[in-house]
């Protein structure tokens, strides 16, 4: 087994060990309660005269369920003192409703339908089916869903016989299998697309309402959300999409008939760019309307008071109208408004044993009893599903328990007095009716509250457990890292890890066998068998491998820890500014705040760097030629020498690293804690502006085009300039033809973005989707071709009689022999004929030399065409607005590349007169260079239009080329799609990391003296196989350690503050977010490794063949 591969699995454990610690860590922060698969019956009664008999509080025989995704209350509310050329796009464009309000108000109801976070559609669907509260951790399988085993309404329409007719979104499909006596499922992935699922519903609803063999009809329309996500609320087309839906209402009211009621509402809102996902004002503020023909409610209208329900209400309240059992593990409340009418089975059994008096009261007490019971009913489900629980889970608190037990005893009491006073005094008993109201209304919003606070509980031990071992993996990664340093004799290196392989392999083996007999053989520790498999065998062999590395071996034990003096003053500063990054993330206002501090980080600490380099102009000392023409430019004041000056230069390269991270502000996205943040309009679409705005879109769109443009011609520019460029290798068709075919490709997608709605959509559909497959498909070649053949170099054939040298295999003598052998041959060359080589023995046949190109770049040629793939990938998918970010963040790169090449070879200057030591040191990546790369690639997660919520995530790149109608086995596109763009700036960082080791021997020589006299150029980095990949390990442990460092203090932060008001707004979705970005680094930085050790033996084999012909 070769040493890169024994370096390759060490990663790899070792990526393995943070894997485990995270998914620890999440198993006991972000917990998902106990489903409980019972089932509601009409005959259950637990409490003496209350019951769930299915007629007891039944007023209507049919349902029309009308589910319009996204619609947001404000979008109901009609302004009459607005007019039509001053409102915005989404106001009064539901005039029916107002309409029906006004004339109808009885008939009718119009409230804020609040959501339980997280607001996506999927999860919203289960909790206004099953009337359960959402646990955080479920946001994360909206692309994936999975049947409902709870108890829910539909599951109940279709046990008691109920005809259910589906029509729209597919994801009730998936959900709900096997439920719908008719089904029209339309795919809803594509957000791009308006109108297929509300055109198919359209074409089905009416038809199916004048139908007779129905109960329940489901209509989901989509467009209102899709046009969200699209071009936002403020564009034109929410107008047109909401006026369709209005006609839809009057539509559907005009077939009803007095036995049906309505229920139109939205399952979540949307903030001001169109999202979702979050827990904004904006978002779980969506709307409710409830019509019936009949008399739908007794309360008189007040104009004043807001009615506002929770979304799990709709549970109880539909399950009792049309006579079915509330469903088992439901914690909503009935909507009392809308059970204030006596039952339409005035025979019902329940009713019945009071029916004699209950008639001889007044319209106004019927009203509050009828309201009463039905709370009753609603109090005594809950209850029951709460000592359910209590019995399987040791959550919910036995007290507390007893004491909502009381409550709902004294409820009970209450409406068993009132029944009996009712029949001598009527003032009496609505005192007592209306008490009981308010402890029912108190007790189930008490056990509400109660759920959501005991839902959120956490397992203290798989925190700690998973916080352990992630502080572990990074303690062992510090100590390879400092031990990486004293390895001592080279040639044991081999040893020295295949025995430390071995130690690891066997701890593994020998943990995970015992974790599975306990597993076994304690019944107690059954249920926790998958974290025993995964801790036991993560601890014993992390826990073994350092005690082996620090203490045991000889080949890799260091004399001592490193100490703090011998490091230098920017590597203290990175190490401080990097431990105190960690520590912030503790605070919620630095979360809030995080892209201006990390902005600020990345600046400070290039700013030290760069000051720590000294007096730029004193640096390059003039030789007596340069002093010269210096005296003859100062007596002639020639600006163009000072602005030409090396010093002048660094200067100028430090004022533009300045000014990309200032610019790079401008693409922050906006938390809405961050009251007085404006967002630019780069981060909205092109296509969400109107078509007045006509000059700003062309504007934009060449501002784009120009940006995108920058990058292949620049690469293209430097490969040439560098001779990567000749020949016909599959790479360099890449640079000259793939790269700018795919730029031409995302520009055209982004001119047919740009276009009118209506000409877009009128377009086929192979014809949208066209252009970024064309992208797809060129990037897919530069990639394959790097892997296939990654050596952009090109050897021009030399005579046919050529003497052939032995190839000196790896080791210190290849790279000079090389050189010799074509500094000899050169000096041979015919165009030299004047020069007498010292060899003037050799056979004049062999005068012609071998001429190479691009050998000087043969590593960063490779990493430079990966990255800029790369980059315009993220391009296609962040969209048009943020291509000015994407070439911002690559200037930035390639500037601090260009800096800390400098700062560097003036820090190893002292070092020219030992080359082998030089040679060590250029191979080192110093700590102030990882960690400056570390806050670029923090600093642009924001500057990419991104934040730590969910609400910033955009699911609009799930179908960038795709139509969205994907099949079940490749649902992991949208997702991959979608984490891409989300950590485009974690991808290129971590994708473009071997610069950081390479750039060094090619650059940073404005202030040497000797430019001309190392001409190995990157070359000098396969004088050792073996030490170039010792070299690259070592960068990427740094470049993990620092990912690992904010890792932990994302989850100590969540750890201590889960009690916090906030945990759930900013502390659990920034560990959320910093878990996810780093198991993405982890994937990209194998990638990496392994392209380099593509690479270079690709270069060894191209050597062992130049030998040998030469």
């Amino acid at each position: 087994m070769s040493i890169g591969t024994k370096l390759f699995l060490l990663l790899a454990w070792i990526a393995s060990l943070f894997v485990i610690g995270i998914t620890i860590f999440s198993w006991g922060f972000l917990l998902n309660r106990l489903e409980i698969p019972d089932k509601s019956s009409c005959n259950d009664e637990t409490t003496e005269g209350a019951s769930h008999a299915c007629r007891e509080h039944s007023r209507y025989n049919k349902a029309v369920i009308v589910v319009i995704d996204a619609l947001r209350y404000d979008f109901t509310i009609y302004n009459t003192s607005l007019d039509n050329e001053i409102s915005l796009p989404f106001q009064n464009k539901l005039p029916f409703i107002h309409k029906i309000l006004k004339e109808k108000p009885q008939k009718s109801l119009l409230c804020k339908f609040i959501a339980d976070p997280p607001t996506t559609t999927m999860q919203r669907l289960k909790g206004l089916t099953t009337g359960s509260l959402p646990t955080f951790v479920d946001a994360g399988s909206n692309f994936a869903s999975a049947e409902i085993d709870e108890d829910n309404f539909i599951h109940q329409f279709h046990r008691f016989g109920k005809r259910i007719t589906f029509m729209g979104d597919d994801t009730w499909e998936s959900l709900f299998r096997g439920k719908f006596s008719r089904s029209y499922p339309f795919p809803s992935f594509n957000v791009k697309d308006l109108h297929t699922v509300d055109n198919g519903v359209l074409e089905h609803l009416i038809p199916e309402m004048a139908e007779k063999d129905w109960d329940v009809i489901i209509a989901h329309f989509l467009g209102v959300d899709h046009c969200g996500h699209r071009f936002g609320p403020y564009h034109s087309a929410m107008g047109e999409k909401l006026s369709q839906m209005d006609q839809v209402l009057r539509s559907v009211v005009e077939k009803l008939s007095d036995d049906t009621v309505l229920f139109v509402f939205g399952d979540h809102g949307m903030t001001r760019t169109g999202d979702h996902g979050g827990d904004s004002a904006d978002e779980v503020a969506a709307a409710l309307f409830v019509y019936s023909p009949s008399i739908l409610h007794q309360e008189s209208p007040n104009k004043e008071a807001l009615c506002s329900v929770s979304q799990i209400d709709l549970v109880p309240t539909l399950s009792l109208l049309l006579g079915t059992p509330i469903p088992f593990s439901n914690l909503g409340s009935v909507i009392p408004e809308l059970f204030s009418l006596p039952p339409a089975d005035q025979d019902a059994p329940s009713s019945s044993k009071n029916s004699s008096h209950i008639k001889r009261w007044s319209q106004e007490l019927q009203s509050l009893y009828n309201k009463v019971a039905a709370l009753r009913t609603n109090a005594d489900q809950v209850n029951t599903y709460l000592r359910a629980y209590s019995k399987i889970s040791e959550e919910f608190p036995q007290a507390y328990f007893s004491q909502l037990q009381t409550i709902l005893d004294s409820a009970e009491a209450g409406v068993k007095g009132a029944l009996k006073d009712a029949s001598v005094d009527e003032e009496a008993a609505m005192a007592l009716l209306r008490n009981c109201e308010n402890i029912y209304v108190d007790y189930l919003n008490r056990v509400k509250e109660t759920c959501r606070s005991m839902w959120a509980r956490f397992d203290m031990t798989l925190i700690i457990l998973g916080l352990s071992i992630t502080i572990g993996a990074c303690f062992l990664t510090h100590v390879l890292l400092t031990h990486n340093h004293n390895f001592g004799n080279r040639s044991q290196l081999d040893t020295a890890l295949g025995t430390l392989l071995k130690v690891t392999a066997v701890t593994i083996i020998v943990c995970v066998l015992m974790s599975i007999m306990m597993s076994a053989a304690l019944p107690s520790l059954q249920l926790h068998s998958t974290v025993l498999i995964l801790t036991i065998p993560a601890v014993g062999s992390l826990l073994n491998s350092i005690v082996w590395i620090v203490f045991l071996s000889t080949e890799m034990k260091a004399s001592s820890f490193v100490k703090l003096w011998n490091y230098s003053s920017k590597t203290l500063v990175a190490v401080a500014l990097t431990f105190l990054y960690s520590m912030c993330l503790t605070s919620n206002s630095f979360v809030v705040y995080e892209s201006y501090v990390v902005s600020f980080f990345a600046n400070s600490l290039q700013f030290v760097c760069v000051c720590s380099i000294g007096s730029v102009y004193a640096l390059a000392k003039p030789t007596k030629e340069q002093a010269r023409k210096k005296a003859k430019a100062e007596k002639s004041r020639d600006i163009g020498h000072f602005l030409t000056h090396p010093g002048t230069i660094f200067v100028l390269l430090a004022v533009a690293f300045h000014t990309c991270v200032r610019f790079s502000n401008v693409f922050f996205a906006c938390r809405e804690e961050q009251n007085q943040c404006q967002e630019t309009d780069l981060l909205r679409p092109l296509g969400s502006f109107s078509d007045d705005s006509g000059s700003y879109r062309n504007y934009r769109y060449l501002l784009s085009v120009a940006c995108l443009a920058v990058i292949p011609a620049s690469l293209t520019f430097w490969l040439n300039k560098q001779g990567n460029l000749n020949g016909g290798s599959a790479p360099m068709l890449s640079v000259v033809y793939a790269l700018p075919f795919a730029t031409v490709s995302i520009c055209l997608n982004w001119g047919l973005q740009a276009l009118p709605q209506k000409m877009v959509d009128s377009l086929p559909p192979w014809q949208q989707v066209l252009m970024p497959r064309v992208a797809y498909s060129m990037l897919l070649f530069s990639f394959v071709s790097v892997l296939w053949n990654p050596l952009c170099i090109y050897l021009v054939p030399r005579d046919k009689h050529k003497k052939k040298i032995d190839y000196p295999g790896e080791g210190e003598t290849v790279v000079p022999k090389l050189f010799n052998h074509l500094k000899n041959t050169w000096k041979r060359s015919p165009r030299q004929p004047n020069r007498i080589p010292e060899e003037s023995q050799l056979d004049p046949d062999e005068s012609a030399p071998p001429v190479v190109y691009g050998l000087g770049t043969v590593y960063s040629s490779v990493c430079l065409l990966v990255s800029a793939s790369v980059a315009l990938l993220l391009a296609l998918l962040l969209g048009d607005g943020l291509s000015p970010a994407v070439i911002t963040m690559l200037i930035q790169m390639l500037i601090f590349l260009e800096l800390y090449a400098v700062i560097r070879k003036q820090q190893l200057a002292p070092l020219e007169a030992v080359p082998d030591l030089l040679h060590f040191g250029m191979q080192q990546v110093p700590w102030y260079a990882v960690a400056a790369w570390g806050f670029m690639s923090s600093q642009y997660f924001f500057s990419t239009g991104h934040q730590a919520t969910i609400s910033s995530i955009r699911f609009d790149s799930a179908f960038t080329g795709f139509h969205g109608d994907f099949p079940p086995y490749l649902y992991f596109i949208p997702g991959v799609l979608v984490t891409i763009n989300t950590f485009a700036s974690q991808i290129f960082f971590a994708v473009s990391l071997p610069l950081l080791l390479i750039w060094p021997f090619t650059r940073g020589k404005m202030f040497d003296r000797r430019k001309d006299d190392d001409r190995k150029g990157e070359l000098g980095l396969h004088v050792s196989t073996r030490e170039l990949r010792i070299a690259f390990f070592q960068v990427i442990l740094a470049y993990m350690l620092f990912h690992a460092t904010q890792l932990v203090g994302a989850m100590t932060s969540a750890a201590i503050h889960r009690r916090h008001l906030m945990v759930w707004k900013i502390f659990a979705p920034r560990f959320v977010f910093q878990g996810t970005s780093f198991l993405v680094i982890l994937v990209v930085l194998l990638f990496s490794y392994l392209l380099i050790i593509r690479v270079d033996r690709a270069v060894s084999n191209w050597l062992q063949v130049l030998f040998q012909n030469s």
